[in-house]
């Protein structure tokens, strides 16, 4: 099994930009894993690694529209809280690990 390449992106652009990876970085990566599973197939499947770049670092496509419309809404929500385009405005790791209980009890 192959790594996510949006996975591997998002990291490469806080590089590129010149930021620290943060834990908002972290919980956006986490967020792109959750997409994949509720859309079992990979964001952004029909860009190449620079156009992904241009499109996570430059505010470009976004992928909380790729979320599919019959996703459990509560899935839904943690999806969006994480892959806010506001690293400020993402759900904080203590209450991400809360949610992510909530929704496998």
């Amino acid at each position: 099994m192959h790594a996510s390449l949006l996975t591997v992106v998002v990291p490469l652009v806080c590089l590129v930009s010149q930021e620290p990876a943060t834990p908002a970085s972290d919980v956006y990566s986490f967020g792109v894993l959750l997409l994949e599973l509720a859309t079992l197939t990979q964001p952004l499947y029909d860009l190449d690694q620079m156009a992904i770049m241009g499109q996570i670092g430059f505010g470009g496509r976004k992928l909380m529209d790729e979320i599919p419309a019959d996703c459990d809404e509560r899935f839904a929500d943690v999806i969006r809280q994480c892959l806010s385009p506001e690293p400020t405005e993402r759900i904080e790791v203590p209450a991400l690990v809360e949610r992510m209980q909530e929704l496998l009890l």
